[in-house]
């Protein structure tokens, strides 16, 4: 929610005589407007979500497979959690990391082998690429 929006017309709210700001509060305009003010935000984040998500998969290697991708729009990062093949994809995902200046803040976490499958399992996060961004 635009929570700068809300508070300010929570403010207008609180001017009114006590006998009406209850009243104003349990209005059905007043729930509407607040999800219309959801709505809004919902929208414009998808629209800056869109070209992040088209284009993600051209800065991080191929050999990686995606399980899940989380945008943090506030602080502008990317989380991805996936999986590679073997510890040598690993190896090489990792080097390719480390020196790309695709990707700034790259961390990988909770990396894991699992014994079934033989894959290697991580967490990627990296800051949204600036040209990327709205």
């Amino acid at each position: 929610l635009n929570e700068a929006k809300i508070e300010e017309i929570n403010k207008q709210i609180a001017n009114f005589p006590k006998e009406y700001q209850e009243e104003a509060l349990n209005q059905e305009f007043y729930k509407s407007i607040i999800h219309f003010i959801a709505l809004d935000n919902l929208i414009k984040n998808k629209k800056q979500a869109t070209p992040i998500l088209a284009n993600i998969g051209s800065y991080i290697p191929k050999t990686i497979k995606v399980n899940s991708i989380s945008l943090d729009l506030n602080n502008k990062k990317v989380t991805l959690q996936g999986w590679v093949a073997n510890w040598l994809e690993y190896a090489k995902v990792k080097k390719y990391l480390e020196t790309t200046k695709n990707l700034s803040n790259v961390q990988l976490t909770d990396v894991n082998f699992d014994k079934q499958k033989y894959t290697v399992g991580f967490n990627l996060i990296f800051d949204i690429p600036s040209n990327l961004l709205p």
